[in-house]
C-alpha cells in the first residue's frame, strides 16, 4: 500500500512531466515553423534584389545572360512565396504575404513591358539608326572621292564637312545608347540636324548626275538617322521611366512589406521563446518538489518492511549454515508463512530431504563399484592372452624385414657413390670443351660484330655521298634560276628605265604647262620639278642596279661550274663507297656463317655439359636416400625390439594386476 502510493506519486509527476514537454514541444514546432518561413521570407527579399539587379542590367545594357537569370529567379520566387503563404498562419503575416504576391506579379508585368520596349530600341538601333548611318557615310565617301578625282575641292570639302557632321552625329549617339541622358540626347539631335542641313546644301552645290544622286541619298539617309534617334531616345525615355520609378516603386514597397513580415516572425518567436521557457521553469519546480515527497515516504516504508523481514531471514541464514555443515537433522523455520520467505523455507526442507536421498544412493554405487572391479580384472588377463599371441607374430616379422633392408640400402649407397664419382670425372671435361667453345664463339662475334659496323659506316657513307649528290644538284638548279631571275630583273630593270624616262617627259610637260598657267601653276610646277627630281633618281638607282645584277650573273654563272666539278667528284665517291660496301657484305655473310655454327657446338656441348651434372645429381641423390634408407633400417630395428620389450613388460602388468590401478 505505502509503495503503490509511492507509485502513484511518481506518476503523477511523470505526467505533469510529459505535459510539459508536449507543451513545450509544440512551441519548439511553432518556433521552429516560424523561423523557418523568416528564413524563406529573408530568401525571397535576396531573390526579389537580384531580380530587380538583373532587370537594370538588362534595361541599360541589353544582357540577354542578366534577362536569364531574372527568369530564373522568377521560378524559384514564385515558389518560396507560395510555401511561405501555405506555412503562415498569422492573418497579419498573412496578408502581408499576398499584397508581396501582388506586387511581385504587378513588378513582373513591368518587367514584360521592358522586355518589349528593350526590343523595340534595339531594333530601332540595328534596323533603322545603324543601317541609315552606315549608307549616308558610304555614299558621302563616293562623293568625295569622285570630286577628287575630278578636281572638284570644293564639292570634296562640302561632302568632308556633312561627313564629319554625320560622324559626330553617331558618336553622340553611341555616347546616348552606352549611358542615356538628356545632354548627350540634345548633343546628338543638334549634330543630326547639322548633318541634314550639311546634306542639303551638298545636294545644291553638285552638279554631277551621279554625286547628285547620291548626295540626294545621303540627304534622305541623314534624316532617316535623324528620326530613328528620335524614336530611339523616346524608347529609352519610357524605358528609364518604367525601371526608374514604376518599378523602382513596387520594388520599394516589397522591401518594405518584407521587413515588416520579419519583423513581426521575430517578435513571435520570441514570445513563444518566452513561455516555453516559463513553462519549463514550472515544470521543474512541480517535479523537484513531488520527488522530494516521494523520497522521504520511500524512506519510511522501507524501514517498516525492512523490520518484518530481518527476523527471519536471520533464522533462515542460520538453518542453512547448519546444513552447509552437514547438519542433516536441523529444523527449519518459518515454513507456515505465506509470503516469499515461507515459500524460501519451504525450498529448504525440499533441499534438505533431497540431501538425505543422495546420501542412500551413494552408498548402493559403493556396491556396485567393487563388483564391476572383479570383472573388469578378469577380462584384462584374458585379453593380454590374446594381445600375446598376435602382436608378438608382428614383432617379429618386422624385425627381419628391418634386417634384410639395411643390407640392400647399403648395396645401393655404394653403387650410388660410384656413379657420382664418373659423373664428375665426365662434367669436369665436358665443362672445360664447352668454356673453349664459348671463346672461338665469343671471338667470332666480336669479329662479326666490327665487320658489321665497318659494314654500317661504308653504308652511312654511301648515304651520304648520295645526298650530298642530291643535294650539290639541287643547288646546280636553285644558282640556275637564281640566274633566270636575275635576268628577268634586268627586264624588269629596264621597263624601270622606260617608265622613269616617260616620267621625266610628263614631269617636263607639267612644269610647262605651269609655266603657262602663271600665278595660279606655281604649286603644279613645285610638284611637277619634285617628280623630275624622283625619275632622275630612279633612273640612276636602275643604272645601279644593272650593274649589280650583272655581277651577280657572272657570279652565279661561275658557282654553276663549280657545283657541276663538286657534283662528278662526289658522285665517283659513291660509286666506291658502294663497291666496299658489297664487299663489306660478303664477308659480314660468312663470319655470320661461322659464328651460327660455333654457337650450334658451344650449345651443344653446354647441353652435354648440363645432362653430366644433371646425372651426378641424380647419382648424389640416390646414395643420400639409400643413406637414410639404411638408417631408417637400423632406426626400425632398434624400435622393433623395443616394442617387444614393451609388450612384455604391459603383459606382466596386465596379469599383475598393476596397469588396473
Amino acid at each position: 500500500m505505502g509503495f503503490g502510493l509511492v507509485l502513484l506519486l511518481l506518476v503523477a509527476l511523470a505526467g505533469l512531466s510529459i505535459s510539459t514537454l508536449g507543451s513545450s514541444g509544440a512551441r519548439m514546432e511553432s518556433y521552429a515553423d516560424v523561423s523557418d518561413n523568416a528564413q524563406r521570407v529573408l530568401r525571397i527579399n535576396g531573390g526579389f534584389s537580384e531580380i530587380r539587379r538583373n532587370v537594370v542590367i538588362f534595361a541599360e545594357m541589353g544582357d540577354h545572360k542578366a534577362l536569364e537569370a531574372v527568369k530564373a529567379a522568377e521560378t524559384r520566387l514564385r515558389k518560396d512565396l507560395s510555401e511561405a503563404a501555405a506555412h503562415t498562419t498569422h492573418p497579419g503575416r498573412k496578408a502581408s504575404l499576398a499584397q508581396m504576391q501582388t506586387l511581385f506579379d504587378a513588378y513582373m508585368s513591368g518587367f514584360n513591358k521592358v522586355a518589349a520596349l528593350r526590343d523595340s530600341k534595339e531594333d530601332l538601333v540595328e534596323k533603322r539608326l545603324n543601317v541609315a548611318g552606315v549608307s549616308a557615310r558610304r555614299e558621302l565617301s563616293e562623293v568625295v572621292q569622285g570630286a577628287m578625282a575630278d578636281g572638284d575641292f570644293e564639292a570634296a570639302a562640302l561632302a568632308g564637312i556633312a561627313e564629319e557632321a554625320l560622324m559626330l552625329t553617331r558618336i553622340n549617339a553611341l555616347k546616348f545608347l552606352a549611358e542615356p541622358n538628356e545632354n548627350l540626347a540634345q548633343q546628338a539631335l543638334a549634330n543630326a540636324a547639322k548633318f541634314v542641313e550639311e546634306a542639303e546644301a551638298l545636294v545644291k552645290r553638285l552638279r554631277s548626275p551621279e554625286r547628285k544622286r547620291l548626295a540626294a541619298d545621303a540627304e534622305k539617309g541623314a534624316k532617316e538617322y535623324r528620326d530613328a534617334f528620335v524614336s530611339v531616345v523616346a524608347v529609352s525615355q519610357d524605358l528609364a521611366k518604367l525601371v526608374f520609378k514604376d518599378m523602382a516603386g513596387i520594388a520599394a514597397q516589397f522591401a518594405d512589406l518584407a521587413a515588416q513580415t520579419v519583423h513581426s516572425q521575430d517578435e513571435t518567436m520570441d514570445q513563444q521563446k518566452a513561455e516555453t521557457e516559463a513553462g519549463m521553469a514550472r515544470s521543474n519546480t512541480a517535479t523537484w518538489s513531488g520527488s522530494a515527497v516521494a523520497l522521504v515516504l520511500g524512506v519510511i516504508l522501507s524501514w517498516l518492511i525492512a523490520r518484518s523481514i530481518v527476523g527471519p531471514l536471520s533464522g533462515m541464514t542460520l538453518a542453512m549454515t547448519e546444513l552447509s555443515k552437514g547438519n542433516k537433522s536441523i529444523e527449519i523455520p518459518a515454513r507456515e508463512r505465506q509470503d516469499e520467505i515461507g515459500a524460501m523455507a519451504a525450498a529448504m526442507e525440499i533441499f534438505l530431504q533431497n540431501t538425505l536421498k543422495m546420501d542412500r544412493m551413494q552408498a548402493e554405487q559403493e556396491a556396485q563399484k567393487v563388483k564391476a572391479d572383479a570383472e573388469r580384472k578378469a577380462a584384462l588377463r584374458l585379453m593380454a592372452d590374446t594381445f600375446e599371441s598376435s602382436v608378438g607374430k608382428v614383432v617379429q616379422t618386422v624385425t627381419s624385414a628391418a634386417t634384410q633392408l639395411q643390407g640392400a640400402s647399403s648395396q645401393m649407397a655404394g653403387t650410388a657413390h660410384e656413379t657420382a664419382a664418373q659423373a664428375t670425372t665426365v662434367a669436369s671435361a665436358a665443362q672445360q670443351a664447352s668454356a673453349n667453345v664459348e671463346t672461338v664463339a665469343a671471338a667470332t662475334e666480336e669479329l662479326s660484330s666490327s665487320i658489321s659496323e665497318i659494314a654500317r659506316q661504308v653504308e652511312r657513307s654511301r648515304e651520304v655521298s648520295t645526298r650530298a649528290e642530291q643535294e650539290a644538284q639541287f643547288t646546280t638548279d636553285q644558282v640556275r634560276t637564281l640566274s633566270e631571275n636575275v635576268g628577268r630583273i634586268g627586264d624588269v630593270l629596264g621597263l624601270i628605265t622606260d617608265i622613269a624616262s616617260q616620267t621625266n617627259l610628263l614631269a617636263l610637260n607639267a612644269t610647262i604647262e605651269a609655266a603657262r598657267a602663271g600665278e595660279a601653276g606655281k604649286g603644279f610646277a613645285v610638284v611637277a620639278n619634285e617628280v623630275k627630281n624622283l625619275a632622275n633618281q630612279t633612273a640612276k638607282a636602275t643604272d645601279e642596279i644593272a650593274q649589280q645584277i650583272k655581277a651577280v650573273q657572272e657570279g652565279t654563272s661561275n658557282a654553276v661550274n663549280a657545283i657541276s666539278a663538286i657534283t662528278k667528284v662526289i658522285t665517283e665517291m659513291g660509286e666506291i663507297s658502294a663497291s666496299v660496301a658489297s664487299a663489306v657484305q660478303e664477308q659480314t655473310s660468312a663470319t655470320s656463317e661461322i659464328a651460327r655454327n660455333v654457337e650450334q657446338a658451344a650449345a651443344g656441348t653446354s647441353e652435354v655439359s648440363s645432362n653430366i651434372v644433371s646425372v651426378e645429381q641424380a647419382a648424389r641423390e640416390t646414395g643420400g636416400a639409400a643413406e637414410q634408407i639404411h638408417e631408417s633400417a637400423d632406426d626400425l630395428s632398434r624400435q622393433a625390439e623395443y616394442l617387444r620389450a614393451e609388450v612384455g613388460r604391459f603383459l606382466s602388468e596386465v596379469r599383475d594386476d598393476k596397469a588396473v590401478a
